[in-house]
């Protein structure tokens, strides 16, 4: 069985090679809502707050910040893993300096969404503030640094926005005001053209290595599975369906921006198959409890609601799902050696064939360069054996089936797309015939893939929504993941990242 430090180690893989690296950026720039909320919600009026147990429990110290976890949240993660530093603070926490924030700074807000409306159902800080907030701090980085050096530092930065889910849960499914007014298609549509400038404007504001993360199977998160206890607890079907369609739509304006936008590094990452997988089979992940949160009941509490002296309140956080998101920070990971040389070896590899690094030079952006404390060195990547002579250690982890399992299929991935470039470069010697054809090729399977979800959307609305039963959170007839599917999943991931490299 897998433990929840691997599934987190997997998590983490997942988001650092999805990020288009080409060195380690000076900075880590966080928007969104509660998924990479550090504190914000601290500094405000509202009721959405976790600055106080269990939350932060296994924290850096066991104490409470503001994050929406027992732990620290994926941002903190990638950031130390790129040598930067351990945590990315909080922008309005008033303990941190511009100082502090030249490497790295948040300014999501649980509870916020795309839409104005959203962030008004538990006043808290709106998406428009957050671009405010990040205006104030280039002023106040231009002042601090200099202007050259902080325009380098806003244009290198590695961007992380995660939002979307709010803007159903919180918001069109639950008040009228939206609902009422638009189709969830339209209202599908009228959130993109959010996206779509707020893209722009970071753009034009000297954003230009962006991740956007899509939205989860949030008719399977535990809140909506309470609401659903009628029809046995189970997935709603109708939000997963909004959610991947969704999905969908954002995919298709992240590619239209990377033609229109000149030098934007803009991907997708779209952590919706991944977290259905942990869901149907939560102890593939080293998950116990899947279908309830770790907090009281496990049933609707969050927030002030989510309280240590509850006595349903779970002992073991790693084996449960968290209320909005997962609960999956690790006791003791910032204490694994193993998993953080595993990371510096991934961004080690990502940066190396990214850059096209040759003869066997190691890459000068070094993982344990930053001032995020002690971290391990960058790797020789360009052959296996680069990390044989750490690979006792790394097989002496309790998590040694994924690593082997990542670094394999990671491994496998740098192998094809050193093929990839190769064929394209025959192709370009042959006069370029087959770039019309790939295009035409994935033109037509975009189109196929967005009148597919169209669909089964549309089906949904006409019946009004299917409900899913069952405590896996799977509708019946659905494939099952076997245990030994592991690799094929990793491997599945790793043709769609390069495929937005190649």
């Amino acid at each position: 069985m897998l433990s929840a430090a691997a599934f987190s180690l997997l998590l983490i893989f997942l988001l650092i090679v999805t990020v288009p690296i080409r060195a380690r950026p000076p900075a880590i720039i966080v928007l969104g809502d509660s998924t990479v909320d550090s504190g914000n919600n601290n500094q405000i009026r509202t009721v959405l707050k976790s600055n106080h147990h269990p939350y932060g429990r296994d924290f850096l110290g066991g104490q409470p910040t503001g994050r929406f976890s027992n732990g620290r949240l994926p941002p903190d993660f990638i950031s130390e893993a790129m040598g930067i530093k351990p945590l990315v603070p909080a922008y309005l926490d008033p303990q941190f300096t511009i100082k502090d924030f030249a490497t790295g700074v948040c300014f999501a807000s649980a509870g916020t969404g795309y839409d104005n409306a959203t962030s008004d159902v538990l006043n808290v800080i709106p998406l428009w503030k957050e671009i405010e907030n990040y205006k104030a701090y280039q002023s106040r980085l231009r002042e601090f640094l200099g202007v050259e050096m902080a325009n380098q530092i806003l244009s290198e930065a590695l961007y992380l926005i995660s939002i979307g889910t709010n803007d159903f849960l919180e918001n069109y499914f639950v008040l009228p005001v939206r609902s009422s007014k638009f189709t969830v298609r339209q209202y599908q549509d009228f959130l993109i053209g959010i996206a779509e400038n707020f893209l722009k404007e970071l753009y034009e504001l000297g954003a230009r290595k962006i991740s956007l993360g899509g939205l989860p199977p949030m008719g399977c998160l535990p809140l909506e599975r309470t609401t659903n206890a009628i029809a046995g607890g189970g997935c709603i079907q109708k939000y997963n369906v909004v959610a991947k369609n969704f999905n969908v739509k954002l995919q298709g304006l992240v590619l239209r921006l990377q033609k229109e936008l000149p030098e934007i590094q803009l991907v997708f990452s779209n952590p919706y198959d991944f977290v259905l997988q942990i869901i149907r089979n939560p102890t593939l992940f080293g998950f116990e409890n899947a279908a309830v949160a770790c907090c009281g009941t496990g049933l609707f509490e969050l927030g002030y609601l989510c309280d240590e002296h509850n006595p349903f309140t779970c002992m073991d956080a790693n084996k449960y799902k968290r209320k909005i998101e997962l609960w999956s920070s690790i006791t003791r990971y910032e204490e694994a050696l193993q998993e953080r040389e595993v990371l510096a070896y991934l961004i080690s590899c990502t940066d190396n064939s990214s850059d096209g690094s040759r003869n066997g030079q190691k890459s000068k952006t070094v993982a344990g360069s930053g001032s995020g404390g002690d971290h391990p060195a960058s790797f020789n990547c360009n052959c296996f054996r680069c990390y044989m002579s750490y690979w006792v250690r790394w097989d002496s982890s309790p998590n040694r089936q994924i690593i082997h399992e990542i670094l394999d299929g990671f491994e496998d991935q740098l192998i094809q797309q050193r093929a990839n470039s190769k064929s394209k470069r025959e192709r370009r010697r042959r006069g370029g015939h087959g770039h019309g054809c790939t295009n035409d090729v994935n033109r037509f399977e975009e189109s196929s893939v967005v009148r597919h979800e169209m669909d089964e959307l549309e089906a949904v609305e006409v019946s009004g929504g299917e409900i899913c039963g069952g405590g896996d959170g799977g509708c019946g007839g659905e494939e099952k993941v076997e245990k030994g599917s592991m690799r094929r999943f990793v491997s599945f991931i790793g043709e769609r990242i390069w495929g937005v490299w190649s």
